[in-house]
């Protein structure tokens, strides 16, 4: 009977080990799958904004893959602040 036992108990906490050791290697194979370097995709880190959606002063929108730059770079933001019309002086757009 103690023998029985002790089998059930081992093959529990195996079962739970093998468990936790499958969702623990699926969790980490999920950071790369981001898809970079497939197709000329970025990678995940790309997609994250670093001036806090705030396009006109960012360094990185001649490149940045992200709507927000993508509108900004369309309705002619220029990388350093610029526009291309400029404005007015009351922050209006001219042109």
């Amino acid at each position: 009977m103690n023998g029985r036992r002790c089998f059930l108990r081992d093959l529990g906490r195996g079962t739970i080990a093998a468990g936790l050791a499958g969702v623990s290697s699926f969790l980490l194979s999920r950071r790369d799958r981001s898809g970079a370097g497939v197709n000329g995709q970025v990678e995940r880190r790309d997609h994250t904004c670093v001036n806090h959606w705030i396009c006109r002063t960012c360094a990185r929108l001649p490149d940045c893959p992200l709507p927000q730059a993508l509108s900004a770079r369309e309705h002619g933001v220029k990388p350093g602040g610029g526009e291309k019309g400029g404005t007015d002086g009351t922050g209006r757009d001219v042109g």
